[in-house]
């Protein structure tokens, strides 16, 4: 019987190890399933924090038109102070004392889409240099809204405060700029809103102020457009009095093509009747771009397939631009014709209304 009881013993001795290993096992699963989750969890957090310091690093960058206005904001002085700035605003001078400093802002008068905030800046700092004004004396800046922002009526766009004889002899020259670019990006932006649903591009033109002409396109660009040609010299654009003095349509081209050489210059033709869209199709070599000036919707309709046929053809993506009197009454009935681009000239710019700024004085 006591050899019985001593087996008995040595089993259950036996059993406990056994459990014993079992249970170890596990554990040894568990800390090999954490080590990949702890890794996956820090490469996470360190994405995050690139993300935020990218944000903290934006800021708005002035456009390249109003780095290079400092020679027509010193015309602009000059026009009201003439040409010894050291006379200056000799009401301003004779009526506030030299050291009195004031708080002022520009206010919309009227709903606008704005431009030319850094401009009116640009304006007190030019001056600033040209009077040699000393550091301690300069105006201090508050762009409350940027070129692009949408305006209700009586919003500031601006704030800043300095000597009170500085911010008068600025204010009409800051208020023209401001009121006049203003003005061509809230145009431009009514024409843009129309041909939205349509996909058409809205272009300018060269009908712009003489010495305005990069300020102007910059206004286009705020409002949504795009800029065509610049000047002359960095497109080629064969108008009709070109084909006439040329000869024909092929001269003309024929001529534009062998200038142009092996350089990617563009090449756009105007036509002006269907018999010109037609002598147009005959030619092998044809331009990048086709400008339908003063057709009617029928022609335009007519023309805009001949052309997209043959562009296919000839394996080319000829992009077709309508031109020619065109309003923001119209312009949607001449989308609707199938174009690319519609150009808008006078409308856009030269015509373009002021918006009404005004300048006040708050402390």
């Amino acid at each position: 019987m006591v050899k019985k009881k001593v087996k008995s013993k040595a089993v259950k001795k036996t059993t406990r190890k056994k459990a014993v290993k079992n249970k170890k096992s596990p554990i040894v699963k568990k800390k090999v399933i954490k080590k990949p989750v702890k890794k996956i969890v820090k490469k996470k957090a360190k994405k995050t924090s690139k993300t935020k310091s990218k944000k903290l690093k934006f800021s708005p960058k002035v456009d390249d038109s109003i780095k290079n206005a400092d020679h027509l904001i010193e015309l602009a002085l000059k026009e009201d102070l003439g040409k010894d700035l050291a006379k200056g605003d000799i009401t301003s001078i004779a009526t506030i004392p030299k050291t009195k400093r004031v708080k002022a802002q520009i206010r919309v008068k009227e709903h606008c889409v704005l431009c030319g905030v850094d401009l009116a800046q640009k304006i007190i700092e030019v001056y600033e240099k040209l009077a040699k004004i000393k550091a301690k004396d300069k105006v201090k800046f508050e762009i409350l809204m940027r070129d692009g922002a949408f305006l209700q009526k009586n919003e500031v766009a601006m704030k800043f405060e300095g000597p009170a004889i500085t911010i008068l002899t600025c204010e009409r020259t800051m208020l023209n700029i401001v009121s006049r670019l203003s003005g061509i990006s809230t145009s431009t932006n009514r024409f843009v809103t129309k041909l939205i649903m349509h996909g058409v591009q809205l272009l300018d033109t060269r009908k712009t102020l003489g010495g305005y002409r990069e300020l102007e396109k910059y206004a286009v660009r705020v409002g949504g457009g795009t800029n065509h040609r610049t000047g002359l010299y960095d497109m080629f654009l064969i108008k009709d009095n070109h084909v006439q003095i040329a000869g024909s349509i092929k001269k003309a081209m024929d001529a534009a093509i062998k200038k142009r050489g092996k350089k990617d210059t563009q090449i756009e033709l105007e036509v002006e009747s269907l018999k010109q869209v037609n002598e147009l199709l005959k030619l092998k070599k044809l331009p990048n771009i086709v400008m339908l000036d003063n057709l009617s919707y029928e022609e335009m309709e007519i023309s805009v397939d001949r052309i997209r046929k043959k562009s296919k053809l000839a394996k080319k993506n000829i992009k077709i631009e309508a031109s020619g009197g065109v309003t923001i009454e119209n312009i949607t009935e001449v989308a609707k014709c199938g174009v690319d681009m519609i150009s808008v000239g006078s409308a856009l710019t030269l015509g373009a209304k002021p918006v009404d700024f005004t300048l006040d004085i708050i402390d």
